[in-house]
């Protein structure tokens, strides 16, 4: 199907992203979300409009699922100079300045995993986003995946109450950590943009 035959409403200029436009109301309509997951995203976006300090972004990461589904959880950030996970923000202590590192379980993955009773999803950078959604790179599966995983993802995103999640529960994480990557990539391009000012 060509783009012009998926919107044949729309002017050509329009064409393509009317056609998104439909992909995207018909995966809603496949991940039917429940009403309290769509209020979900919208605090988390419209307070991710709010605030403008990235340090405020870690912390509606957080808070947003705590006061939601009382669930906590703890947002890991891949360290730009070491390439470690180290842990940003949690439901204990909130932003964390002291440069902890992760603990097993908690390790970079590009896949979401289980263990120690975790549930744990990785946060893709924006640049990666839609290769990796749409499985259009092959180089995940080359042997030095592991070296190339800094530069490809932000963090992991860890949910502490694995026995509470359903399978919508951790497909909803899935998208939820998604919307965190490509959010958290605007706001450092943003930050970089003003620094270079």
């Amino acid at each position: 199907m060509s783009v012009r035959d998926g919107c044949r409403q729309c002017p050509d200029d329009l064409a393509e992203i009317c056609l998104r436009v439909k992909e995207k109301s018909l995966n809603y309509d496949q991940y039917n979300f429940s009403a309290r997951y769509n209020d979900f995203l919208k605090a988390f976006f419209d307070l991710g409009q709010e605030y403008d300090r990235v340090d405020d972004f870690y912390r509606i990461c957080i808070a947003v699922p705590l006061a939601m589904s009382d669930l906590p959880c703890a947002l890991y950030l891949v360290d730009e100079k070491t390439g470690e996970l180290r842990l940003a923000c949690d439901t204990v202590r909130g932003r964390v300045y002291d440069s902890v590192s992760a603990e097993p379980p908690i390790r970079i993955s590009l896949e979401a995993y289980e263990s120690g009773g975790s549930y744990i999803v990785p946060i893709y950078s924006r640049s990666i986003y839609h290769t990796v959604e749409k499985k259009t790179v092959n180089e995940h599966n080359s042997p030095d995946t592991e070296h190339s995983f800094p530069k490809k993802i932000f963090g992991m995103f860890e949910v502490k109450k694995l026995s509470a999640l359903t399978p919508a529960d951790k497909f909803f994480y899935q998208k939820y950590c998604n919307r965190i990557g490509y959010n958290l990539h605007n706001k450092l391009m943003a930050l970089q943009s003003i620094e270079h000012l």
